[in-house]
């Protein structure tokens, strides 16, 4: 009875992976090869074959890269926007440049971007108020001199 129908059928008794298959001629890789005499004699070489197993394994990519650097955006927002959270944008960005852990530094660096962003924001809005009261008290007021 063939347990596989179409393959090679090892005989009753030997077991599978070792030897020749039932049914096919012996193979000139096995056995004593051709040339060489018994092992241990003068000018004979004996060899020994290594056989590597390739088996599926999972792969684990992962982001190894570094933040990239948020201080020059916090120091200009800080500077040239809204101070008071510009600091902190500065704050992050030094404490994400020297973070160990990278899943930390990425967290950091996202609040210095964030805090640079709302200092950017909150200047924007600063600068229009004050550019808009300075148009209106040139444009909407009167000076009224008085002669003597």
């Amino acid at each position: 009875m063939e347990l596989y129908p179409g393959k090679a059928q090892f005989p009753p008794g030997q077991p599978q992976g070792y030897g020749q298959p039932y049914g096919y001629p012996q193979q000139p890789m096995y056995g004593q090869p051709q040339g060489y005499g018994q092992p241990g004699q003068p000018g004979v070489v004996t060899t020994q074959t290594n056989v590597a197993y390739i088996t599926p394994s999972t792969v684990v990519v992962t982001n190894n890269q570094p933040p990239p650097n948020g201080m020059v955006l916090a120091i200009l927002a800080c500077v040239f926007c809204f101070w008071p959270t510009g600091i902190g944008a500065i704050m992050y960005a030094s404490q994400a440049k020297t973070e160990v852990d990278n899943n930390e530094a990425w967290r950091k660096y996202r609040m210095s971007r964030m805090f640079s962003i709302i200092s950017i924001i909150v200047g924007i809005i600063w600068i229009s108020i004050a550019i808009w009261r300075i148009v209106y008290a040139v444009n909407y007021t009167t000076t009224v001199y008085y002669y003597g």
